[in-house]
């Protein structure tokens, strides 16, 4: 099942950060130091490690995304 969650960017020292919530980490198995990778063209995906991404689910993603933007607009 997709997650799917409005974050804040926050102010950390000099730098700007978004945090992840504590059941996706555990989910993902990720902790402090884990790097992830990010991806954007127009939007912005996070990938951890060892996750292969499929077409489906970035469908599925696409379409949660529209829905949250057209509630917004």
């Amino acid at each position: 099942m997709p997650f799917a969650s409005v974050r804040k960017i926050m102010q950390v020292g000099g730098s700007k950060t978004v945090a992840l919530p504590p059941p996706w980490l555990e989910a993902f198995g990720l902790g402090l130091g884990d790097e992830v990778l990010l991806l954007a063209d127009g939007a912005l995906l996070v990938v951890a490690p060892g996750q292969r991404v499929q077409v489906k689910q970035l469908q599925t993603l696409a379409d949660i995304a529209n829905r949250r933007a057209t509630k917004v607009a």
